[in-house]
């Protein structure tokens, strides 16, 4: 083991911090008294087995000082195999409810205030993964505060037991009943992981805003234009028709091709040329958008077939929350491979999607492809979210005609409390770039994002300072293997 990591009974009790272990039966039956010499202290919950980091108490409070109003904190862990002698570093982003329900990713160690904890535990003796994970749950619905030290703070030999899906889908349940939310849980897309869907009792009227020029696949000349097989993707959704609008900003106009269909949802094309004016994206999704009469808006690029059903329910199920700015959606190329899952600042000193081109049958860092999860931007190929989020902060920014428009909208989302969700559950093929001419975005609107952004790039809190910057590939490059 590391020399910077201890056995936990050496670490000496002290009145900043103390060590708990998970499932252990640890004397607890100080928090029978409240005893004011508690008040301001933490209680480490680490493994069974588990070192810790010699620093521990002084990392703490480094993070206690900057945030003196957090009452939970966790952080990083090692896994270090003694058979081979490698080392797994766990990494994880800022709280993330939606990747808290899907995976548990928090874990351990997890730094709870006295007060705090005594009120977990309610007079018992023993603090366990069922009660952990609970509280936890609660916790991040009813809003408390949680703040993450991006450090590793313990190192262990043998992973740890974890409460099964079913068993987490049990507390799930329980804990959004009782804060008043109406969600399905079921199993997620690979093992243990969980999806969380929205019940809609009433469907509310969906806007699918789409610009076209009714470009096609340039390698058949004789397809169709993408925006019709767009549209024929949807005939089949799960969503009821008549709670479905689409909106079309049709560069070459509104006759010529819609008339002879019959699709079961409403159609409002729009003539969007603009004769000797430089095409700005920008600019005709704000005009596009504008016309919807309804909340909920799904904003899509033309280029992209629907492969699931019930990609809308996926979309709104987190879009639809009033603390949630926008959703985006797992996009495959046609040959099947990542397109886009997300969007992690800092990769290539940008904000740039991780696995790009890469196949769907490669492990993702955590499973982050295949489980939903907030990130700090999604593309806006596909990206649901709300009008009056819109409103709020006036649509996109034209400045960025062409690239950057739909990450600095996350961004800006985000500066006013938003969150931005991504789901696999909405799988889509998106023949990126078919839908424009690819060009470079002018130098000046490059560097407006980059010095605009720079902080979020360097230090992306859902992200992690430890992983990757240099590839797509998420990896820790701390990893024995990556050595």
């Amino acid at each position: 083991m590391d020399n910077n990591y201890i056995v936990s009974q050496n670490l000496l009790s002290t009145k900043r911090l103390d060590i708990l272990t998970i499932d252990s039966t640890d004397n607890l039956e100080f928090l029978d008294d409240f005893d004011a010499i508690y008040q301001d202290k933490f209680f480490a919950i680490i493994p069974k087995g588990a070192m810790i980091h010699s620093d521990i108490s002084n990392v703490l409070d480094v993070y206690r000082q900057k945030h003196p109003d957090v009452d939970i904190f966790y952080a990083d862990e090692i896994l270090h195999r003694p058979s081979d002698n490698k080392k797994t570093h766990i990494c994880k982003p800022e709280l993330n409810l939606s990747m808290l329900v899907a995976d548990d990713y928090i874990g351990l160690p997890v730094f709870i205030r006295y007060n705090v904890l005594r009120k977990l535990l309610g007079g018992k003796k023993k603090l366990s993964t069922y009660d952990l994970y609970s509280f936890l749950v609660k916790s991040a619905l009813s809003g408390m505060a949680f703040k993450r030290i991006s450090e590793f703070l313990i190192t262990y030999e043998f992973p740890y037991s974890r409460l099964t899906a079913l068993e987490r889908i049990s507390i799930l349940e329980r804990e959004f009943k009782n804060a008043g939310k109406s969600y399905n849980f079921s199993k997620g897309l690979t093992e243990n992981t969980i999806r969380m869907s929205k019940k809609f009792d009433i469907f509310p009227t969906v806007t699918i805003i789409v610009p076209t020029n009714r470009s096609k696949d340039k390698t058949d000349e004789m397809s169709r234009p993408h925006i019709l097989n767009m549209l024929d993707s949807f005939v089949n959704l799960t969503w009821p028709m008549d709670k479905l609008k689409v909106i079309i900003g049709d560069d070459k106009g509104v006759n010529g091709i819609y008339e002879d269909h019959n699709w079961p949802f409403e159609i409002q094309v729009v003539d969007t040329y603009k004769k000797n004016v430089p095409f700005n994206y920008a600019r005709k999704m704000n005009e596009l958008w504008r016309l919807s009469e309804t909340e909920n808006i799904i904003l899509m690029n033309d280029d992209i077939v629907a492969n699931s059903k019930d990609f809308i329910e996926s979309l709104l199920s987190f879009s639809t929350e009033s603390n949630i700015g926008g959703v985006g959606a797992l996009l495959l190329f046609p040959n099947g491979n990542f397109q886009h899952a997300g969007m992690v600042g800092g990769i290539f000193e940008v904000f740039a999607h991780p696995w790009y081109n890469q196949s769907p049958d490669i492990k993702t860092y955590g499973n982050w492809a295949l489980i939903h999860r907030e990130y700090s931007a999604v593309t806006g190929a596909v990206f649901a979210t709300r009008r009056s989020v819109l409103e709020e902060i006036n649509g996109f920014d034209e400045f960025f005609a062409l690239d950057f428009n739909d990450t600095d909208m996350c961004l800006r989302m985000k500066l006013l409390g938003y969150k931005i969700v991504y789901t696999p559950y909405a799988n889509m093929t998106h023949h990126e770039s078919a839908s424009r001419e690819a060009n470079f975005a002018p130098g000046e609107q490059i560097l407006k994002f980059l010095n605009k952004w720079r902080d979020v790039i360097k230090d992306d809190s859902m992200y992690s300072q430890s992983l990757s910057r240099n590839q797509d590939n998420i990896v820790c490059h701390l990893d024995t293997s990556q050595q």
